[in-house]
């Protein structure tokens, strides 16, 4: 198998790196991913709360509506029980009449220049007595006491305002103190015997103030006796039930008048499915020339001049829908466009009220919200940008914090290699040269003394005290050594002095020399001598 050195630098870092890394990593992938979780389950739980209370908030203002049509049913209806327990009287008539007025806030202009004008009108547009054969006797219309030339004989349905009208001989049925209501009597906004007359939205706006329209409140009047005298008819300017709904255009408050398109305003219907307010006067129920009721616009005629009902008309299952549940009672929310193609909402609410011709179920009609659903979204969607960006935000920490944590990381990992593999490297290098039977003390002394002790630093403290042993006992030896070469240098004299002595040769050299002395020594005699 092949080999390869990997130092222990590398080795170190290596390790360490991968073992920090791994960790941050996986860490930093977990919380990412909640970060991104919480962040989306946040979004949409904000997103459906907001929503939630967008409808709410809806629900709540048409309920609202509905208590002031209510409300304001109810005082008509307690006015005409007022008037007639009066005898009647042109001066007591008119004095009421100009007691009741309410605000009128309409446009006029153009699409180019425009304004709007926020008047006081009388809430009645009639106040009537008709006696027992149908003849008016007493008549105040549009603020004006009419002269008798002017009243007419409503007997016969043919002689009233809308020539079809039967509320002289419902009323004139009725038992003492109660009363009659008739549904909204008007001709149809683009019959041109209508004054505000009307094709679309684009042209009611300009029209709504000259709109006619009335609800027929009428009652028994009795004498002082109990006898039946007649009836009295108080006749509501229906412009004053539109104006509960006309002005609101949803969650962005009150407007003079509300704008179709943008799909954000109210309508009403009535009890039988009719539009009876909406900001295209052409969609109210409506009477043709002859006084009788038009037929509802459908699939097949849609291109064609003619109201809406919401409960009878093919046009769309949502109105179908909505009409139904108000005439049930029942109160929710559903989803449809406008004719423009725009989304919306509708919270419908039913409005009740019990008397007349709305007696059998005990409902008026309904107020219907509609939201578009960019603004019904519009809250949810801030609160998701506004969570989506401080995700985003915390989704860039973490990538700070992430680089961050690796440089320091990498820092930390190299910083603790080199502690580690420095005095190893020197120690490694010490040992080298104490190879070369040399020691480097000041380098040894170098790791012992350093600030951080570890279990390097007891490793060269023991390599030094190892390494003096060494040389204490190299020195030994080799003093031993040399005391030794010395001892048998003297063994190898002596035996070659042995050797030599011992010889013939050496002997014979022994002799001669003693002779020469002996002569020499002779010679030396005789010359003293």
């Amino acid at each position: 198998m092949k080999k390869f050195r990997l130092p222990l630098l590398w080795k170190i870092l290596l390790a360490t790196f991968v073992a920090g890394l791994i960790p941050l990593v996986l860490i930093t992938y977990r919380s990412i991913n909640a970060i991104n979780d919480t962040g989306q389950a946040a979004q949409d739980t904000a997103v459906q709360q907001l929503d939630e209370k967008s409808i709410e908030a809806l629900r709540v203002r048409a309920v609202q509506v509905a208590a002031e049509v209510e409300s304001l049913l109810e005082d008509v209806a307690s006015d005409t029980r007022y008037l007639s327990t009066l005898q009647p009287d042109a001066q007591v008539y008119m004095q009421f009449y100009q007691s009741r007025s309410r605000s009128f806030w309409y446009l006029l202009g153009t699409d180019l220049e425009m304004h709007s004008v926020l008047d006081t009108i009388p809430l009645y547009r009639e106040l009537t007595f008709v006696d027992i054969n149908g003849q008016e006797q007493v008549s105040i219309r549009d603020g004006k006491l009419l002269p008798v030339e002017e009243l007419r004989n409503v007997s016969d349905p043919v002689n009233t305002t809308y020539r079809s009208e039967t509320y002289f001989a419902e009323a004139l049925a009725l038992p003492m103190a109660q009363i009659y209501v008739s549904p909204v009597m008007n001709w149809y906004a683009a019959n041109r015997l209508q004054p505000g007359y009307a094709t679309d939205s684009a042209t009611s706006r300009f029209a709504y103030h000259l709109y006619e329209a009335v609800i027929r409140f009428a009652a028994p009047v009795h004498d002082s006796n109990g006898a039946l005298i007649g009836v009295v008819v108080l006749s509501l300017d229906h412009r004053h039930i539109m104006e509960i709904s006309n002005h609101v255009q949803s969650s962005f408050g009150k407007v003079s008048y509300p704008d179709y398109a943008s799909g954000n305003y109210a309508y009403l219907l009535d009890y039988q499915g009719w539009l009876i307010a909406h900001p295209d006067l052409s969609t109210l129920r409506g009477l043709d020339e002859n006084g009788v009721l038009m037929e509802t616009q459908m699939l097949a005629t849609k291109d064609l001049d003619f109201p809406f009902n919401m409960l009878t008309s093919d046009l769309k299952a949502q109105a179908v829908e909505i009409s139904s549940a108000v005439l049930d009672d029942q109160s929710g929310v559903s989803h449809s466009t406008t004719r423009q193609g725009t989304p919306k909402v509708d919270i419908y609410i039913p409005i009740h009220f019990a008397h007349g011709v709305y007696a059998e179920k005990g409902i008026f009609g309904g107020v219907v919200f509609s939201e578009a659903v960019t603004n019904v979204e519009q809250a949810g969607a801030i609160s998701s940008q506004i969570i989506g960006a401080a995700v985003d935000q915390i989704q860039k920490d973490m990538v700070w914090i992430i680089a961050v944590s690796l440089f320091f990381l990498l820092a930390a990992t190299v910083l603790l290699a080199r502690n580690i593999n420095q005095p190893i490297s020197e120690l490694t290098e010490a040992a080298r040269i104490m190879q070369k039977g040399e020691l480097d003390v000041k380098r040894i002394d170098h790791l012992i003394e350093r600030r951080i002790q570890d279990e390097v630093t007891e490793l060269a403290g023991v390599f030094k005290k190892m390494a003096q042993a060494v040389q204490m006992r190299e020195r030994r030896l080799r003093e031993e050594v040399n005391a030794l070469r010395i001892q048998i240098d003297e063994v190898k004299k002596k035996e070659e002095v042995d050797r030599i002595t011992q010889s013939e040769t050496f002997k014979n050299l022994q002799e001669k020399a003693a002779e020469l002395r002996a002569r020499r020594a002779e010679r030396m005699r005789k010359i003293a001598e």
